[in-house]
């Protein structure tokens, strides 16, 4: 009788597929069908450009029309704990559950079929390629490697400043961001990208994406066409681009006039030192913040004008908005990103406002008071090996820590 617990448990196993390819309508071999692309970073890193960029390739399908939060897959599924159950996206990173990797009790089979169904209703399953955006996944790396195996995961990891992904928490509370000169924000950024730092060596397939270096570069294309060559796909995508001021939008509604009121008043109540008393290196910095140099010129790069008469050139965009890195216009039914805007079938790209926020983080803190001194010798260093200073705040180089061997630079 001693067979009968691994026969039941055999049994319990075949139900658990069968009903979940009755319920979800695939199988393991729908599963094993496709390769799979996961757009790693944290929350306002640039994921969602990534997200739509790779996902106008015709090979390539992006989970749409889900209804939930960025079209996220985190949300869609109960196979493990989404960031908003474990912290929210702010202080995901601390918790027990956060760190997933291939020693996960929830890996399985029931789970792996469980985990496709729950996304599939929203890819295009006909295309080889399906692709998931979710910064929860930052720190699941090696989990979704495991349950998808290696040969078929690939992982394409966004990167940008500490300061830059969080403008959008520091820069509505002036007083608070002037107390803590961003210490949580940053330690929560580090906890996010040095567990993956970790997890990276034990990845087969990863591409690093450093945003501030991709926006600035003078042939954005070029990276473009790298992260498809990485995914094995042929580059037949122009992407367009605008250089549009992160100051300018066609109209204020009442509630953006309110908030701004606010933090005016906030910013009335912040003790900020004159600029003549800051870092020297730091005013270096303010003064010459330069951004893409597409942007030097009044035209800018757009699919019409490249000669790639080849290529599968995306429709001219309508009505479009002007956008800006404080945030999505708030009348509008679609999101606007920092980084885009448009349409999702036509992601126009904004590479001349991604170092805006300098001029008001310098603005908004005390940089060479006690307390930002103490971030920075707490941080700087940490910073510092994935390319990155807190002093230099331009600076965006490679990282010097295990992401480094994930650099690909793109061919000329």
């Amino acid at each position: 009788l001693k067979w009968k617990p691994v026969f039941l448990m055999a049994v319990l196993v075949w139900a658990v597929l069968a009903l979940a390819a009755l319920v979800g309508g695939v199988s393991m071999t729908d599963l094993e069908a496709h390769s799979y692309v996961f757009v790693l970073g944290g929350h306002h890193s640039g994921t969602s450009v990534l997200n739509l960029l790779l996902q106008q390739h015709e090979d390539i399908s992006g989970l749409r029309n889900t209804g939930v939060p960025e079209d996220e897959g985190q949300h869609l599924q109960e196979i493990y704990d989404p960031a908003k159950k474990i912290g929210g996206m702010l202080h995901f990173g601390y918790h027990v559950n956060a760190h997933m990797d291939e020693t996960s009790e929830l890996i399985s089979d029931p789970n792996r079929l469980a985990l496709f169904s729950s996304w599939a209703p929203y890819w295009n399953t006909s295309r080889p390629m399906l692709l998931e955006k979710s910064p929860r996944h930052t720190t699941m790396s090696r989990f979704l490697q495991s349950m998808f195996t290696e040969e078929r995961s690939y992982f394409v990891i966004v990167i940008r400043h500490p300061l830059a992904t969080t403008r959008f928490r520091w820069s509505r509370s002036p007083v608070n961001t002037n107390k803590d000169c961003g210490r949580e924000l940053i330690d929560h950024w580090l906890k996010l990208y040095e567990t993956l730092a970790m997890d990276a060596p034990s990845l087969r397939h990863a591409y690093l994406v450093n945003m501030e270096r991709f926006l600035s570069a003078e042939k954005p294309q070029a990276h473009v066409d790298s992260m498809f060559r990485f995914l094995g796909r042929e580059p037949n995508i122009d992407i367009e681009t605008t250089c549009e001021s992160s100051h300018h939008r066609t109209r204020k509604n009442k509630r953006q006039e309110r908030l701004a009121a606010h933090i005016q008043e906030q910013l009335s109540e912040v003790h900020v030192r004159p600029k003549s008393e800051m870092h020297a290196n730091t005013l270096a910095v303010h003064a010459n913040v330069s951004n893409s140099p597409l942007c030097a010129a009044p035209a800018s790069l757009s699919a019409g004008s490249l000669d790639r008469s080849k290529r599968n050139v995306m429709a001219p965009a309508a009505n479009i908005r002007h956008t800006s890195e404080d945030g999505p216009v708030i009348s509008e039914p679609r999101r606007r990103l920092l980084m885009y805007h448009g349409e999702r079938d036509h992601v126009v790209v904004n590479v001349g406002s991604h170092k805006s926020w300098i001029k008001s983080w310098l603005d908004y803190v005390d940089i060479g008071g006690a307390t930002c001194t103490a971030v920075i010798h707490d941080y700087e260093e940490r910073v510092n090996r994935f390319g990155y200073s807190l002093i230099d705040l331009a600076r965006a180089d490679p990282p010097t820590n295990e992401l480094r061997k994930f650099v690909l630079e793109p061919a000329e």
